[in-house]
């Protein structure tokens, strides 16, 4: 399912997945950004296996900075947030991460950063 949703955000950029999570544990997927570059994130998509009835946090980071943070009620199902503003990277070559909290006790989350670099 998440290739279908990578599709509609990269254009000329790349995509970072977390790999299927273990349960309650967070969900971490990092861009690796190289010297002399930033990286401009786009977007990103969240979900868990199965629906998770509360409150999580999706958490976007580089070394210097927090970049975004959302709480989001998985209820309906995943979350799908395109930036209207891209988001940058703090300084050139930070990394930067993306993390999801842990679900409940036998549900695994996973997320996708869509990103590119500057």
């Amino acid at each position: 399912m998440s290739e279908m949703y990578a599709a509609m955000f990269i254009k000329n950029g790349y995509v970072v997945d977390s790999g299927d999570g273990t349960d309650a544990t967070i969900v971490t997927a990092t861009i690796l950004v190289p010297a002399f570059q930033r990286a401009v994130i786009t977007g990103l998509v969240a979900m868990y296996d199965d629906p998770v009835t509360v409150l999580k946090t999706i958490t976007v980071k580089s070394a210097s900075a927090t970049l975004f943070v959302v709480r989001y009620d998985f209820t309906p199902g995943l979350l799908i947030f395109s930036f209207p503003n891209p988001l940058h990277s703090a300084a050139d070559a930070e990394d930067v991460t993306v993390d999801l909290e842990a679900g409940p006790a036998g549900i695994a989350g996973r997320v996708l950063a869509f990103y590119a670099l500057d």
